[in-house]
């Protein structure tokens, strides 16, 4: 009887060690558990970001494919108006060739009657060179506004080639970098599924271990019901001294030890294959947090490495702030009259002012009109983006052609051709355009033109 009891309280000292691990094993369900649901947020914040790479994108492809069908219509136009100018420039020296025609057989018949009527035909000659000369200068105004309209038709012609080849070298950078993310976000999409799936895994484990947790803590309670009801039973035959019921009560005491040990057994086999299955799955879940948080961290790489490649290409506009100069550059808008330096050398007086072509700021131009100073034509203007370099006072070109021009006064503009030079009315006056003109040239290049001013 008392191997009994000992056996007795051996059997329960292990039944409350079994109910301690169960504890345990139920504690790192529920650890699991919280892991599971926070592996389920990263994902869930994984798809979104992918999801935000690939709207992204497709706008980038959206505009790209929108800026180069607008630069074929501009091509387009330009080949056009290259055309129509060829035609125009063709007519013309036909026209000029047909005057010099004309203008000798004038000739040839003022030397005819050059013996008959000399004294007549001198007074005729010099009235004659008077109105050629005077027929001249609107034709050499006329061929001026022409050449700078073809060389202005071809620097744009060229301009826009660059920038079109510029822009297919960006698009398929962009292509480049388009496949690349979307090869990422395959790769990323393809973890994100195995994720899910062993989140699944993951929370079919925690049923599992939570059914058999239930199972097992019933069955304890049964057999520790049991042994009480057996310990009682034998206590109770002890006392009255019944040796056929103690026997029995044993018996029956060693079969259900036997078939509580046979339990103790399988639940411990269970118990171990589940442990190695929770380790198995927390090695996958840490592999898994690493691969997204790998993946996260390269993302940030990227938007940082973006952040810094935009934030150095502002960095080069920021001492712009430093000054206002929103009253030069509204008054040089409204324009002002100036003389011009063509390409004879001679001043005439135009109307210059700074126009913006579209809404952007970065299609601007200087242009001038002849009189009577209502209509500014295409081929006098330039684009502020060609220019190279800004001469003012003594790097200016006007005071050095006519000596009673103060250096003060005058101002030029350097493009890789040829210069434009302009004498001001006024000190204030040069100053306001070469100021407009010094800080819309670096808002539109990106960097300070040389010789411009702050």
């Amino acid at each position: 009887s008392v191997d009994q009891v000992a056996s007795t309280e051996q059997v329960q000292v292990w039944a409350d060690e079994l109910q301690r691990r169960l504890a345990h094993t139920s504690a790192e369900a529920e650890d699991l558990r919280r892991q599971v649901f926070s592996s389920a947020q990263v994902a869930q914040q994984a798809s979104a970001e992918a999801a935000a790479v690939r709207t992204a994108a497709a706008g980038q492809e959206a505009d790209l494919r929108r800026q180069l069908g607008e630069l074929s219509q501009n091509i387009r136009c330009l080949q056009r108006e290259r055309d129509l100018l060829e035609v125009e420039v063709s007519e013309f020296r036909r026209g000029h060739s047909l005057d010099e025609d004309a203008e000798g057989d004038i000739c040839r018949q003022g030397k005819r009657r050059l013996n008959a009527h000399q004294r007549e035909e001198e007074h005729a000659r010099e009235e004659k060179k008077k109105k050629k000369k005077q027929e001249r200068e609107p034709l050499e105004e006329e061929q001026e506004e022409e050449e700078e309209g073809n060389e202005v038709s071809s620097r744009e012609w060229q301009l826009q080639r660059e920038q079109l080849a510029e822009l297919q070298g960006q698009l398929a950078e962009l292509q480049g970098q388009l496949a690349e993310m979307q090869g990422q976000v395959l790769e990323r999409e393809v973890r994100i599924e195995g994720l899910v799936r062993l989140v699944q895994q993951s929370f079919e484990l925690v049923h599992k271990l939570q059914e058999s947790h239930v199972k097992q803590t019933t069955e304890l309670m049964q057999l520790t019901k049991q042994l009480r009801s057996l310990q009682q039973t034998c206590l109770e035959a002890l006392s009255e001294g019944e040796g056929d019921a103690v026997a029995t009560g044993t018996e029956r005491l060693r079969t259900t030890l036997q078939g509580l040990h046979g339990c103790g057994r399988m639940w411990r086999g269970e118990c171990e294959q589940l442990e190695a299955h929770y380790h198995s799955l927390a090695q996958t879940h840490r592999l898994a947090v690493e691969s997204v948080q790998g993946h996260q961290e390269a993302w940030r790489s990227h938007q940082e490495a973006q952040r810094c490649r935009q934030e150095s290409r502002s960095a080069r506009c920021k001492h712009l702030h430093k000054r206002d100069v929103s009253k030069q550059v509204a008054s040089a808008m409204d324009g002002a009259h100036i003389q011009k330096i063509n390409r004879f050398g001679r001043l005439q007086e135009r109307l210059v002012r700074i126009a913006m072509l579209g809404e952007s700021c970065n299609e601007m131009q200087l242009q001038w009109a002849k009189p009577p100073f209502t209509k500014f034509v295409k081929g006098s203007s330039l684009d502020l983006r060609r220019v190279i370099l800004i001469g003012y006072g003594y790097m200016a070109r006007a005071w050095a052609l006519y000596e009673d021009v103060s250096p003060e006064r005058c101002f030029s503009i350097y493009t890789v051709r040829r210069s434009f030079d302009f004498v001001c009315g006024s000190e204030a006056e040069a100053e306001t355009f070469v100021l407009a003109l010094s800080r819309l040239c670096v808002c539109i290049q990106g960097w300070r033109v040389p010789g411009s001013i702050d």
